[in-house]
């Protein structure tokens, strides 16, 4: 990948081509690994460790609005912080054990409930332009 890393990026920025397409033409892109190394190659950047650097940092104060949201929002946001309150969010254990994610695949044994937070996902997957652009079908 780092050999036709100039191809690819030529064609990205210059010709603008739908996610669709890009995952056609450079599949490995769409690996866990590849989004990684191509971030790294691009911003000489962790992408993995910032992010869950900044997950650290801006959780606690993400789960504070929660709580503070009023009306139909604030009602949906109470349950989650629930979930999250009844696995002892105080410790750091507890928030090293949540997991991201946009998509999230759960267990056929766990019960369906609306609005429910599911913080032991199998696997997670991240949908662009309709379309599944990283994580397993």
């Amino acid at each position: 990948m780092d050999q036709t890393f100039p191809l690819r990026r030529r064609e990205i920025v210059e010709e603008g081509p739908p996610v669709k397409t890009l995952k056609e033409r450079w599949p490995a892109l769409f690996t866990e690994r590849q989004v990684f190394a191509e971030f790294n190659r691009i911003a000489t950047t962790n992408l993995q460790n910032n992010f869950f650097d900044a997950m650290d940092r801006y959780t606690p104060r993400f789960v504070t609005i929660f709580k503070s949201k009023k009306g139909t929002v604030g009602e949906t946001l109470a349950e989650f912080v629930q979930q999250i309150d009844l696995r002892d969010a105080d410790s750091d254990e507890a928030w090293a054990q949540a997991s991201a994610g946009v998509l999230t695949v759960i267990s056929e044994d766990v019960p369906l409930c609306p609005n429910h937070l599911h913080l032991d996902a199998v696997s997670t997957a991240i949908i662009v332009e309709g379309g599944l652009a990283v994580g397993a079908r």
